[in-house]
């Protein structure tokens, strides 16, 4: 009789062998038609990519000879305090089923793991709670948490972790056609998840596609993290009988060797391997991912055409995958994360540690970055040489241009041969270092003339506002401003002028910085360049921040029609200055149109592969913010995971724009409860900020007013309060006079109505309101909703009278400016309904809460929840009307909705029952 090893072996031989050729290899190996069956059905479940047995979980037991403990586990049976629904998959050391228990009241669904073998010793019980334990303080985004875990009475060990509604990440790459670049972007997402359990001291051991699962919002989630080591039976360092899958598993695995964080780098390899190619890495065979690719993959295996995915694997991404898979451990990447860092260096254009040392091949990435990098200081090296060569075709001024030109070189030379000598010598130097180089010798240079030095001044500035130095930007461009003064050159002073009141404008100086382009708008006017586009966008930035929204969407329009008459219609630059309509609309908060405008735009820039630079990602984030506020929620979400993506591959962190893409996405999702996700992102964006920013600028007092909002909906208030008192305490440390402040203060207000502390709520909602009005006026939107929430105040107060009052002002805000049907005002005209029943005025308030349904139907057609709530104070009004058969038809109207139990309170599900005369709706 063959031993489970000699099994093993003969599984391990045959399964490195091409198909055909196993037949007789088996044939004259393994005699026993038993024992042969039992390997043909582990190289099927090998072949299927994840070691399950599609033949159920009998067939499963009877190939590998396992204890027969699930055979007995059919639907309905309980395990610890969960109920089985259905089996899910199977496996050779574990079988797992979609199940259900009750929760605090809430129906829970999960995915239960339970072992094939039974713990009976008190030690291996006592084995087993000590890693599940453990396993359940592992927390992170990326990765399924373990909820429960236990062993029955009768020895059943089980585990019950998040139910993840995914698909495996090969299968989702092909079924999406990622290119490479974002398929890159989906595994440095499994990177950072083990790296943070690596960090816990938890390896996961059976790293493979199934075990990686993609949500449709692009999420990466990884499965069965450490439940490998509860399946091991041997001690903590060594497996015996290990749960793992042999074509994802490191040689240690197979040899029961030492298993370390190095195990998973290997898995991760080989899934490395596969993703790009489609090809499962055969590990010691030498061959590289890109000579795997044959030319006859199925459409969507390869992120691009075979010639183009060999080429683009070739090189980098070659040896970044060998060296993960490499056979001795210590040879691999030290961890996950290091691996994540090499693969983050080869989109970046940087030198990977993977490829052997070599001076040519560093000088050939330094080169290729500076090529093709964003914020890359090649643009003004570029810039020059373009410059010197159109000065050179001139030839009345050749001999003056052409020394100008070689003091320009020289200058260039010593300022990248000195970076280049003062960083360590596995990097390239990074455009802050060259900047910084380039002002320090500039500062001691006498032979520049006066107009290559400006020249150099205003594009260093400008290197140093795409790198969010916007300190820096501004002294640079106010000495390019002074020295053109100083030499009486009118269009460069022009130039530096515009560039320093946009280094103002992004510091928050918008009145400053207003007055700035005012005072110089004519003039461009009347000769229109760039420049007087630089200018328009400023002045409407400036605009928009200061509560003139109407005047900042006329001087875009008008930059807009000037952008077509300099580059022509279609023009790339073009469409970049059409972007800002719609980004305007959509901080106007007109949605509609701000969709109408941007998507056009954002599907023309994909058409012609334009960059996804800087314009590109503020189009987008309007146009997320636009479809959020319509209503589409699923489709807002997506695009914000869109944009932070986007944001991470364009800018180096730490960066201004990831921050606000990590705040933006956190305050989309915390509205779907994903509060641990939302409070990484926001922790995140506000170290980053305080980084860059500094602890008073605007942004960071955003950002405390976006964690203050997190803390609340989870009625966690004092920490809430907290954040909101921060932003509070920024806007008046600095005198700030933006938006965030009066927002801060109606956030704290509504905090402390969520906790009955009403006068709190009134003199905090109050300084608001009139923060509001001093920047914006009476008619602008923020003034709508302060005035809405102190008339909830009022209702809570059994002033009727005020809260009408005040909910009428609130509505005539939003229908004077053309936004009384709008989402905000569907909420607002329900409280006013509300208020006007409160006061005796029933007839009036069915009137506005007719009106309020219509809306609300329009322009939040998911919005199920606040539906019912609508028509449950229709119900009520038509009750106290002396009308109870429609009452009750408009109850039943309210439960045919569909809203879910879970989203309704109590007290509504109760009028439901009553107005609706039905006791069986929402049991």
């Amino acid at each position: 009789m063959q031993t489970a090893q000699s099994l093993r072996e003969l599984f391990e031989a045959a399964v490195a062998m091409p198909a055909p050729a196993r037949a007789a290899f088996l044939d004259e190996h393994c005699r026993d038609a038993a024992l042969r069956a039992r390997v043909e059905r582990m190289l099927v479940a090998d072949a299927g990519g994840d070691a399950l047995f599609t033949g159920g979980a009998r067939a499963a037991v009877a190939a590998i000879g396992d204890a027969d403990i699930v055979d007995a586990l059919p639907p309905g049976t309980r395990i610890g305090t969960f109920e089985l629904v259905e089996l899910l998959g199977e496996g050779g050391s574990s079988t797992v089923f979609h199940a259900r228990r009750e929760f605090e009241g809430v129906q829970q669904q999960v995915a239960l793991k339970v072992l094939r073998r039974g713990l009976y010793a008190p030690e291996a019980q006592r084995q087993f709670r000590r890693e599940r334990q453990a396993l359940a303080q592992l927390r992170h985004p990326g990765i399924a948490r373990l909820i429960e875990g236990g062993v029955t009475v009768d020895g059943v060990a089980y585990i019950a972790l998040d139910l993840v509604d995914g698909k495996p990440i090969v299968e989702y790459a092909r079924e999406q056609r990622l290119d490479l670049r974002r398929r890159l972007a989906l595994f440095l997402q499994v990177c950072q998840a083990v790296e943070a359990a690596h960090r816990a001291l938890i390896v996961h051991r059976d790293l493979k596609p199934s075990n990686v699962l993609v949500t449709d919002e692009g999420q990466v989630k990884l499965l069965d993290f450490g439940i490998a080591k509860l399946l091991d039976s041997d001690d903590e360092t060594h497996t015996g009988m290990s749960a793992f899958t042999p074509a994802y598993a490191a040689p240690e695995q197979h040899a029961s060797g030492l298993i370390t964080t190095a195990t998973d780098v290997f898995a991760l390899g080989i899934l490395l391997g596969e993703l790009v190619t489609g090809q499962r890495m055969s590990a010691g065979s030498g061959r590289t991912p890109s000579s795997q690719i044959t030319g006859d993959e199925a459409p969507g295996v390869l992120p691009a055409p075979p010639p183009l995915t060999r080429r683009a694997l070739r090189g980098d991404l070659d040896n970044i995958v060998l060296k993960a898979i490499d056979a001795e451990p210590e040879r691999r990447y030290a961890s996950a994360g290091a691996l994540a860092d090499d693969i983050e260096r080869m989109l970046d254009g940087r030198p990977v540690a993977a490829h052997p040392p070599s001076r040519l091949y560093r000088a050939r990435k330094f080169v290729q970055r500076h090529r093709g990098g964003v914020v890359s200081s090649a643009l003004f090296l570029v810039a020059i040489l373009v410059a010197l060569a159109l000065a050179l075709w001139q030839a009345d001024i050749a001999r003056r241009e052409a020394s100008r030109a070689n003091l320009v070189r020289d200058f260039l030379v010593r300022v990248f041969d000195a970076a280049r000598a003062e960083l360590p010598r596995d990097e390239r130097p990074t455009p802050e270092a060259l900047v910084e180089q380039a002002q320090q010798r500039l500062a001691g240079n006498s032979t520049l003339d006066a107009t290559t030095r400006g020249d150099l001044l205003r594009t260093l500035g400008e290197v140093s506002l795409s790198l969010s130095n916007f300190s820096q930007a501004d002294e640079l461009f106010t000495q390019a401003q002074s020295l053109a003064a100083a030499q009486g050159d009118a269009a460069s002073q022009s130039s530096a002028r515009v560039l320093h009141a946009d280094a103002l404008q992004h510091r928050g100086r918008n009145s400053e910085a207003k007055q700035e382009i005012e005072a110089m708008l004519a003039a461009l006017r009347a000769a229109p360049s760039p420049v007087l586009l630089r200018a328009l966008s400023v002045l409407a930035a400036s605009e928009l921040a200061t509560g003139a929204p109407d005047s900042a969407i006329t001087h875009q329009r008008e930059a807009a029609a000037a952008a077509e008459s300099i580059y022509g219609p279609g023009n790339i630059e073009a469409i970049a200055v059409a972007f800002e309509i719609g980004n305007a609309l959509s901080s106007a908060q007109r949605y509609p149109e701000a969709r109408a405008s941007l998507e056009p735009l954002i599907d023309r820039w994909r058409e012609i592969h334009a960059p996804e630079d800087q314009r590109y990602v503020a189009a987008l984030t309007s146009l997320a913010t636009s479809t959020d506020a319509v209503g589409d929620k699923p489709g807002s979400e997506a695009l914000y995971r869109e944009l932070l993506a986007s944001a991470q591959r364009i800018y180096k962190a730490p960066h201004d724009l990831i921050a606000k893409a990590m705040r933006n996405l956190a305050l989309i999702i915390i509205r779907s409860e994903k509060f641990e996700e939302a409070e990484s992102l926001l922790n995140q964006a506000l170290a980053m900020q305080r980084q860059i920013l500094g602890d008073d600028h605007q942004e960071v007092a955003a950002t405390y007013a976006a964690i203050g909002a997190l803390w609340v909906e989870q009625r966690h208030f004092a920490q809430g309060d907290a954040a909101f008192r921060s932003a509070i305490a920024i806007c008046e440390r600095t005198g700030l006079r933006e938006e965030v402040c009066p927002r801060a203060h109606n956030n704290l207000g509504m905090s402390f109505y969520r906790q009955d502390r009403l006068d709190e709520a009134k003199a905090e909602m109050t300084l608001a309101l009139t923060g509001r009005r001093a920047l914006f006026g009476d008619d602008h939107p923020t003034v709508a909703y302060s005035l809405s929430t102190l008339a909830n105040v009022a209702v809570k107060q059994n002033d009727s009278a005020e809260a009408i009052k005040l909910s009428g002002e609130a509505l005539a805000v939003l229908e004077r400016g053309g936004r009384g049907a709008s989402h905000d005002g569907a909420l607002i005209r329900n409280n006013y309904a509300s208020a006007l029943w409160h006061g005796n005025r029933a007839e009036d308030a069915l009137r506005e809460i007719d009106r309020t349904v219509s809306d609300w139907r329009r322009v939040e057609p998911g919005g199920k929840a606040r539906l019912v709530s609508m028509l449950v104070l229709k119900a009520q009004i038509q009750r106290d009307l002396k009308r109870p058969d429609d009452a009750r038809a408009t109850a039943l109207e309210a439960v045919a909705v569909g809203a879910p139990a879970s989203e309704l309170p109590p007290q509504t599900k109760d009028l439901l029952r009553a107005l609706s005369g039905r006791s069986d709706v929402f049991p």
